[in-house]
């Protein structure tokens, strides 16, 4: 899921509109604020790919926006899975 404020606000920031970046990636307006404001599509592979290009955006900017939730989720659920096998273990000794 793609951060939508962090992404609107590195836009502002170029000295860009939504309706300017989604012309440069070639895709139309109304589909680009459909993909930012919406959880039902998302943006392809290619589409995030000109995003980065065209914002010129650093690798923590690329983590914040396209990444951070679903790898911090990632690395809860395996210190919790972690933390079920120990106490399976543990059970386990009794």
């Amino acid at each position: 899921m793609v951060k939508k404020n962090k992404l609107k606000g590195n836009i502002i920031e170029r000295g860009l509109t939504v309706g300017q970046l989604a012309e440069s990636i070639n895709i139309d307006k109304s589909t680009f604020y459909r993909k930012l404001n919406k959880d039902v599509e998302s943006f392809t592979i290619k589409e995030v790919s000109l995003i980065i290009k065209t914002l010129n955006l650093s690798l923590d900017e690329i983590h914040e926006i396209f990444f951070a939730e679903n790898v911090a989720q990632t690395q809860y659920d395996l210190s919790n899975e972690k933390d079920l096998k120990g106490e399976r273990a543990e059970l386990n000794t009794k």
